[in-house]
């Protein structure tokens, strides 16, 4: 009877002591995650949180202010054009496009380099191919290029989409909130 009684108590404390160690392990790799690509550390604590929607400033001195969907579910970002015009520049292909400027409804034009071309699948639609062009991006305090392929967006709600190529790296995402971006910079032009 005593034997039983120490097998069932030792079969009892294995799972407290299972659960004991993935909690250790998981608090330490939340803290600093090794990247297999680098091999470096990445520590979490240093990257700024950004919630679901912020708003986001297109061009180097245009101040272009739109809304954003950060959307960790997208690989890539996305950007309303309208008006697209494909054409050739010496040799290599651009394009020009338009972008409405949410505060006074004025219509912004842009010319880009084209990048490349991306096909995007959708759930029960046909494949896109769209272009892909490098735009310059303050989010916060942070201030990048990345490609967009650009699509018309009029049909939703916010005319630019951040994917995974955007975010990763630069940021994480807190999908309970939203505008949590704050930038010096930007912060004196909004008042």
């Amino acid at each position: 009877m005593k034997k039983t009684r120490r097998i069932s108590y030792i079969y009892f404390l294995i799972p407290f002591i299972l659960m004991s160690l993935a909690c250790i392990t998981k608090t330490s790799s939340a803290e600093d995650i090794s990247s297999k690509e680098t091999g470096k550390t990445q520590n979490f604590n240093d990257r700024p949180v950004y919630g679901y929607v912020e708003n986001i400033y297109l061009g180097g001195g245009s101040r272009l202010k739109l809304k954003a969907k950060l959307d960790s579910g997208a690989k890539t970002s996305s950007l309303n054009a309208m008006d697209v015009v494909e054409f050739e520049r010496d040799g290599k292909d651009w394009i020009k496009f338009y972008i409405i400027n949410p505060e006074t409804d004025e219509k912004i034009e842009f010319e880009k380099q084209i990048i490349r071309h991306v096909k995007i699948k959708q759930h029960g639609t046909k494949s896109q191919r769209r272009p892909v062009v490098m735009m310059e991006v303050r989010l916060g305090n942070t201030h990048v290029e990345r490609e967009f392929n650009l699509i018309s967006r009029d049909k939703f709600i916010y005319q630019a989409l951040l994917g995974r190529s955007f975010i990763n790296g630069i940021a994480l995402i807190d999908v309970s909130r939203t505008f949590l971006a704050k930038s010096i910079v930007v912060a004196k032009n909004d008042q």
